[in-house]
């Protein structure tokens, strides 16, 4: 989100700069090509003062007129170097809703809980990308005065559905152009619930056998023994295919006949919006904003309930073709009108301009 942000922002009044407590990343470059400057500091898993140093430095070196900074850890570092160089607007951004001690490292919940005690004097706003983010943070014992809400936004210009798209996946995966997938797009994580989807799989397949399965994302390849033999202990073998991480997105998901998103927790899932501007039905989740992106176009289910995930996966896919392109027709229709990337970049275009003038 911050890169699209970033790529769509009106450079005639606003002067980025993006600031990495790490290293660059995988998204350095992408920032970098659009001309901005991206710092990476070399902050490891504790802190270090010589980075914190380096950062102070830095933010005396632009001399910003406001900071923003995303996910806890930079809330927390970022925000307390902000105020020591006297960098009065200061925003700061949650991404999302689950503070649960079983899908969360617990060196984050510290932090976080950090930043609770910190959050009535450091930022002068705070940004969620969904309701449920804000309630379940003041219940984390945030101040409960500073929420803004900025939905995430989409490219419908980058995200559109490709013709020919499922024959060519169904090519790579050498799988018949007829075959049904059901994709999984999540980096391998706690919240996401793979194990889930991968439970609500062995259902669908029972009942639908020549199904298959794309899982792709960040640590979801072969080399992820317990993800591999979770694969293999519900006999999914055959029918499951993990991509690991791609660049080709659009197509992949263009390329879906349903996309699920099981999981936990979560605020405002771009793979959603995303997939829905590619035209694809979705299966989800009730959490975060899930239920509120797709709208009437999509099915939303409660969390942990994957029997139920796994037949509102079958009713979609026993649709004819016909009616399930409607339905992701209308999707696409949703996503540009309520989450085009154009509208959320000027509702933050607002909110800077506010922050920096007191207002």
């Amino acid at each position: 989100m911050l890169t699209k942000l970033l790529a769509n922002i009106d450079r005639t009044r606003f002067e980025p700069t993006v600031i990495s407590l790490t290293d660059t990343g995988t998204l350095g470059s992408a920032i970098q090509s659009l001309g901005i400057p991206v710092h990476g500091l070399g902050f490891s898993f504790s802190f270090n003062l010589s980075s914190f140093l380096k950062l102070i430095l830095l933010l005396k070196r632009i001399k910003p007129l406001l900071v923003h900074t995303w996910m806890y850890h930079a809330d927390l570092v970022g925000g307390l170097a902000a105020k020591l160089t006297g960098v009065t607007s200061l925003t700061w951004s949650i991404r999302q809703t689950n503070l649960s001690p079983s899908y969360n490292k617990l060196s984050t919940l510290l932090i976080a809980r950090i930043c609770a005690a910190f959050s009535s004097f450091f930022p002068v706003r705070i940004v969620v990308n969904s309701k449920q983010a804000a309630s379940s943070h003041v219940r984390f014992g945030y101040t409960n005065t500073k929420f803004h809400l900025i939905h995430n936004g989409f490219d419908s210009k980058q995200y559109y559905h490709i013709p020919g798209s499922h024959r060519t996946l169904c090519s790579e995966l050498k799988l018949a152009s007829a075959t049904q997938l059901v994709g999984l797009i999540a980096r391998y994580d706690p919240q996401k619930n793979h194990f889930g989807f991968l439970k609500a799989a062995k259902v669908v397949l029972n009942l639908m056998p020549d199904t298959h399965f794309v899982l792709a994302g960040s640590g979801v390849d072969r080399e992820n023994l317990p993800l591999v033999q979770e694969i293999q202990k519900r006999g999914l073998e055959k029918n499951c295919h993990l991509l690991g991480p791609r660049t080709d997105m659009p197509q992949i998901m263009s390329g879906l006949t349903v996309l699920a998103l099981p999981s936990h927790g979560e605020a405002f899932p771009n793979v959603v919006g995303e997939a829905m501007a590619c035209e694809t039905p979705c299966v989800v989740t009730d959490v975060g904003e899930s239920s509120e992106i797709v709208g009437a176009w999509g099915r939303v289910v409660s969390p942990g309930d994957m029997k139920a995930f796994a037949l509102n996966i079958v009713d979609l896919l026993r649709l004819p073709s016909r009616e399930r392109n409607k339905i992701g027709c209308l999707a696409r229709e949703r996503v540009c009108s309520n989450y085009e990337i154009g509208k959320i970049t000027n509702d933050y275009e607002k909110l800077y301009l506010q922050v920096i003038s007191g207002n």
